[in-house]
């Protein structure tokens, strides 16, 4: 993108969610002069015609990811956090045997901030549990006697963050994770997630096996045009189409 004008395919992508709802709605309209039957087709034949169906749906959304990921690496800011990230690892490299004893400290700072704020957001505090070197205190889980059942059921709850915490863990940061191009976690500042390969096989396999039913249903069905079509069929479904339409907008 230059001097701020969008490319063709960035104007194509801003107006793609339009287009797709453009096209199910006329599907949608057209399907009021449509009649859904049975192919009679044998075994052998419903297989086969799944078959196609199944290759067809999941090649298509397969390219269509691949294509997205290669759009998304060639993001001017993508490709410059990438160099970044190469560079500053390259600069590094000297005092790579230090990074573990780093990424040590940058742990337990991790868990002591994870903790302390789930206990300050609970009216605790931190130093009353956990010594300096992040240990619980044995016998520090002391509460008065409750003077009623509300006291009582805040007590409980209290106890029950402090257990917790106690048990709370993030995700260590180590001089793999640091070296590695990974998509990020807001909720545990060092899961930096899975890469691009992990993502790719996690939603291949989870598209395999979303487009058998799609498969089947397509090798087993056929579409007719109505024998006895009626205009109020497909005005029908396009009223039906507009209030969809309305509500989205609105």
């Amino acid at each position: 993108m230059e001097n701020g004008k969008k490319t063709g395919l960035q104007v194509f992508l801003s107006f793609s969610g339009y287009l797709i709802v453009a096209i199910v709605i006329i599907a949608y309209v057209f399907w009021g002069v449509l009649d859904v039957v049975d192919k009679e087709k044998t075994i052998q034949e419903i297989f086969l015609a799944g078959a196609l169906a199944w290759i067809l749906g999941f090649t298509i959304g397969r390219i269509l990811e691949r294509q997205g990921i290669i759009h998304g690496n060639n993001n001017p800011s993508v490709i410059h956090a990438n160099n970044t990230h190469a560079d500053t690892v390259d600069r590094i490299y000297p005092f790579i045997d230090e990074c573990d004893t780093w990424c040590e400290e940058k742990n337990r700072n991790a868990l002591f901030i994870k903790r302390e704020k789930l206990l300050r957001k609970n009216g605790l505090k931190y130093d009353k549990y956990f010594d300096k070197n992040g240990d619980f205190i044995e016998g520090s889980i002391v509460f008065p006697e409750p003077k009623n059942k509300l006291d009582k059921k805040a007590q409980k709850k209290k106890n029950k963050i402090i257990h917790i915490a106690i048990d709370s863990t993030i995700t260590p940061l180590t001089t793999s994770t640091l070296t590695t191009s990974y998509t990020g976690n807001e909720y545990d500042p060092f899961d930096f997630g899975k890469g691009v390969d992990f993502y790719i096989r996690k939603s291949s396999i989870k598209d395999a096996i979303s487009k058998i039913a799609t498969a089947l249903v397509f090798g087993y069905y056929g579409l007719e045009l109505l024998n006895d079509f009626q205009w109020g069929d497909m005005i029908w479904t396009g009223l039906q189409a507009a209030s969809f339409l309305a509500a989205g907008f609105m």
